[in-house]
């Protein structure tokens, strides 16, 4: 993953220069806090570095995860997940070859629900929510093959955020060798 990670083209992250990411790299190699200034003058912050993933905070609000995948012929191809936001969040999900060439892969499960103005949730409590828009971002497992797909709704109160999420259900999908699912 180190290698990927120093070989990852600048335009993936185009504030995190080749230098910045090995400052990274060696920072965690002396077991210390990786944390670097962006060219934006942001804090950007390595959490998770191992030998098939990695995760990095980049703002306050945006993240990268990284994780190696088996593929065809005994290689292996990178996950990418960008996800974006604080309380609602919205993920891009890329599969690249070790070569950081972008990969045709599309995984079906991760389209949003599709859920009209109209259409209505009813929970628990007797109360009804409208639940569009819901959002859709991911999480890689940091120990298996799995993607996670979250959702979460926008446009409503916090009393009201509160009670659709913890009744929205997350999606665990695993990698078959081809696509998550």
């Amino acid at each position: 993953m180190k290698d990927l990670w120093l070989t990852m083209p600048d335009s993936i992250i185009p504030y995190l220069n080749a230098n910045d990411r090995l400052q990274f790299i060696d920072y965690n190699d002396l077991h210390v806090q990786a944390t670097v200034t962006n060219k934006l003058q942001g804090e950007c912050k390595m959490d998770t570095l191992t030998s098939n993933y990695v995760h990095v905070s980049l703002t306050p609000c945006s993240s990268i995860e990284m994780r190696l995948l088996p593929y065809a012929n005994n290689d292996s191809i990178l996950c990418v997940v960008k996800t974006y936001g604080d309380e609602n969040k919205e993920s891009q999900i890329y599969f690249y070859d070790q070569n950081w060439t972008l990969l045709p892969i599309n995984v079906a499960q991760i389209s949003s629900p599709s859920v009209t103005e109209s259409k209505l949730t009813s929970f628990t409590n007797d109360s009804t929510y409208i639940s569009d828009p819901v959002m859709i971002w991911m999480s890689l497992d940091i120990n298996d093959d799995i993607l996670v797909i979250h959702r979460s709704v926008t446009m409503v109160t916090n009393t009201e955020k509160k009670d659709i999420n913890t009744n929205l259900l997350q999606t665990t999908i695993k990698w078959n060798g081809k696509t998550f699912n």
